[in-house]
Formats: structure tokens, sequence, C-alpha cells
């Protein structure tokens, strides 16, 4: 696998590399807890890896070695039952990490199994993030796939590289959000890519969106038209005013405003008040086209407080075109 070739994908503070054609295909749970799956785009290969799936398992305590060995060995033994039920037979090998990469992780173990299909993994405790981590890369097996499986099963890191800060890349998105936001749900289409996140209380959100076919998209409308139909019903009883900022080379719309009106307190409003809670009225948004990847983005935050240094930040953390 080479540099030139590779993507970077991102997920509850999970990041690898992988093939340029692989893509997710599934994901579960939350931050603490939860699964993600990548695959391997067009026919299946004789040597390289068809895909891989990491699981991240909450740690109240850290963990040794020898924890983490008896958990591989349910791992393994699972494996072998499996093979058995398909009256194969199941090899497995367990071993060091020899080329440590990450001072937090006091313990780290990889193995590999061979049934009727291959897998080479690792499983580690981070003492950075709490999390136990195990991944598996498969494949046919044999030296070509093991030698790309451990390019990949060593590009994985469990949280940033910055405190602070999480990226999510999927489908051509490549971005970092504030990890005291945690996701709360996504819209995963063709052409359109959306991440909703909360802060703390659920009235503080921060929506970041991507979509691709720009030029379709935005055609016979003005940049700012195409956001009102786009921003649809988040703009509701939000007076806003508008600027022009430049963000990496790109003439970015930026808008600034505030929820007011009647009817707002007499719903929204007045619930949070009457919880004893500082109304979230605080409007940003930017968005902007970038014309070398001919996609579309934009990023909105509802908040407590005016958040126009942050929406800023993440616009230049989102990578839209090659640099």
């Amino acid at each position: 696998m080479s540099e030139n070739a590779s993507q970077t994908i991102g997920w509850q503070g999970i990041t690898l590399n992988v093939p340029e054609d692989w893509a997710v295909t599934g994901f579960g749970g939350d931050v603490r807890n939860g699964t993600l799956r990548v695959d391997a785009g067009g026919r299946e290969s004789k040597t390289a890896p068809s895909g891989l799936e990491v699981r991240w398992i909450d740690s109240k305590k850290a963990q040794t070695e020898g924890l983490l060995q008896d958990r591989l060995k349910l791992l393994l033994k699972a494996v072998e039952k499996a093979a058995h039920k398909e009256k194969t037979q199941a090899e497995t090998w367990t071993g060091t990490v020899t080329a440590k990469r990450h001072e937090d992780r006091p313990a780290e173990i990889a193995f590999r199994w061979s049934t009727s299909s291959s897998a080479s993994g690792r499983i580690w405790y981070c003492e950075t993030c709490g999390r136990i981590v195990i991944t598996q890369v498969y494949g046919p097996g044999g030296a070509r796939f093991l030698d790309s499986a451990g390019q990949i099963l060593s590009s994985i890191g469990c949280h940033g590289s910055e405190v602070g800060w999480r990226t999510w890349a999927l489908y051509a998105l490549e971005t970092q959000a504030p990890a005291e936001y945690t996701l709360a749900g996504q819209q995963v289409l063709n052409i359109h890519l959306q991440l909703r996140f909360n802060k703390a209380r659920a009235e503080e959100a921060l929506i970041i969106e991507q979509w691709s076919l720009a030029n379709v998209q935005l055609k016979n409308m003005y940049l700012d038209e195409w956001f009102e139909v786009k921003a649809g019903t988040s703009l509701s009883h939000v007076k806003y005013e508008k600027t022009e900022e430049e963000i990496d080379g790109h003439s970015v719309l930026a808008l600034s405003g505030k929820k007011s009106g009647i009817i707002y307190w007499l719903s929204d409003g007045l619930r949070d008040l009457m919880r004893f809670r500082i109304p979230a009225t605080r409007y940003e948004a930017m968005v902007w086209e970038c014309p070398d990847s001919n996609k579309a983005y934009l990023i909105q935050c509802v908040s407590r407080r005016s958040e126009r240094d942050l929406v800023r930040e993440i616009a230049g953390r989102t990578r839209c075109h090659a640099r």
C-alpha cells in the first residue's frame, strides 16, 4: 500500500490508513464501546487484504498483557469453534509487537489465525483513551498479505495526536471536531454526508455536511441562496448577518446570528428557562464550494454563546482538496 494510494478513515477517535478504494461499510456503538468495518472495493484479491474490523471496549481499569491474553484466548477459541463447524482446521499464533510506536500502550499483542480464510490482528490497551482495542485485517493469508496487513495495523490510532480534537473521515470527508462534542447521528448517502454532534446538553449542536457534485448542486444558484435551501429548518427563528471570509484559498460565506421571536420563546426558549438552562440561541455557520474536489461544505453550530471562532477552526481543519 503506497502512501499516494491511501486514505484516512476516522471514527469515534479511531484513525487508520487504508487503500483509496476502500470504504466504510458498517459502524455501531459510541466512543466508549463500538465497532467499525471497512472493506476493499473491486474484485477479491489472492494476495491483498479484503477488509478490516476494529472493536473498542471501555476499560474501567488498566489492562496488563496477561488480561489481554485472556481476552485473546476467547477470540481464538471462537475461531477454532467456527472452523470445527465448517470441518476445517484452525491455525492460530500470538506474539509481541516488534515495532512499538505507541508509548501509551503498555500492553499490546499481535495475533494471526487461519481457517478457510485468514486474519492478522492486534489487541491493545491505551492509557490515554482508556479503551481496549481489537483490530483484525482479513484476507487470503501469505507473505504479501501479511506485509500489507502489517502496514494497515501499524497505522491505526485510537485517539487524536492533538489533545481535545477527534478526526472524522469517511467517503472523502476529512474533518475534525472537538472531543467534547459527541456524535448524535449521521446521514450517509451517495452525494450527501451529514454528521450531527451534541455538546453536553442536547440543545447545543454542531453539524458538519458535505455534498458531492457541487457544480450540479449549485447550478443557477448563488451560494447564499443554496445555503438557505440546504439549512432548512435550522434557520427557523434565526436572524443572521452574512459576511465573506477566505479559508484555505476558498471564499467562504460566514453567517452569524441569534434565535429570537415570540414563536421561539414560547417553544424552545421557554422550555429551557423552565429547566433552569441558558437557552442555546447563538447561531454560527460557514458554507463554501471547493471547485478542485467539486464538493460543497456546510458547518453549523447552535450554542449558548458565540462559537464563531470554533466554526472557523473546524472549517480550517476540513480537508476539501489535496494540499
